[in-house]
């Protein structure tokens, strides 16, 4: 397979810090984005934690494990990682973040997801969103909890991060074809643009590098409430 990544994080408008982590590998063909939970909670120490710890279990298994245990297994090491950092640092207090992972291998893109960032496909010019948040909001209208019981907590609360004991991510894989772009983001990007705006810029006949730059513009021109990234990955080759 050859794919090809873009990528880039932009502090918003209104927040003090960047919280957001991302990185990708052209090698592995792999991608990984966290949003740290802001803040008291070390939101910007735990988005980095999770993404090197992933990645470095990645590197690790990847000609051990079939893809999606290895995905799978990312997860785990990050949330191991936190939990060894918060017993050795007991003055250190949350350190929780979203995670998401897109790797391809074998003509596919498997992925993992915990939190509320989302991974999208774009795919003869529709978008479809793969992942489902962990808020709320979500949680209720998949009947998974009784909304009565979550009337002290926001719609937008999260109910599953790595870093606390409800971590484990969802797991998915879809067969990819050339030309097919995949996305994820924190909700700084989907936040503030509506799905229909993020695809009007992917599908323009520009480069990967002005789809993230025009697309972290539009959201901040839309308000930039948020800590904003993203990383693109477009099927070159299957």
């Amino acid at each position: 397979m050859k794919v090809e990544f873009s990528a880039k994080t932009d502090i918003g408008l209104v927040r003090k810090k960047n919280e957001d982590f991302i990185f990708f590998d052209n090698d592995h063909l792999l991608a990984l984005l966290a949003d740290g939970v802001g803040g008291e909670s070390h939101g910007e120490l735990a988005s980095k934690l999770a993404v090197e710890s992933s990645y470095e279990k990645i590197k690790e298994k990847r000609d051990e494990l079939p893809p999606q245990e290895l995905v799978f297994r990312a997860f785990e090491h990050a949330q191991k990682n936190i939990e060894d950092f918060r017993a050795n640092n007991a003055s250190i207090k949350g350190v929780l973040t979203t995670l998401d992972c897109m790797y391809f291998s074998e003509k596919n893109l498997y992925f993992g997801h915990t939190g509320d960032g989302r991974i999208y496909r774009i795919s003869r010019g529709k978008i479809k969103q793969l992942t489902s948040d962990h808020n709320v909001k979500t949680f209720i209208s998949q009947g998974l909890i009784e909304e009565e019981n979550y009337q002290h907590l926001r719609q937008d609360a999260l109910l599953k991060v790595v870093g606390t004991k409800v971590w484990e991510p969802d797991l998915d894989s879809c067969v990819v074809e050339k030309g097919d772009i995949f996305f994820c983001a924190s909700d700084g990007l989907f936040g503030m643009l509506s799905d229909t705006e993020m695809l009007n810029i992917i599908e323009q006949p520009i480069s990967l590098n002005e789809m993230t730059e025009n697309l972290i513009f539009l959201a901040k021109k839309a308000g930039g409430t948020d800590n904003i990234s993203l990383i693109i990955a477009k099927v070159c080759e299957t």
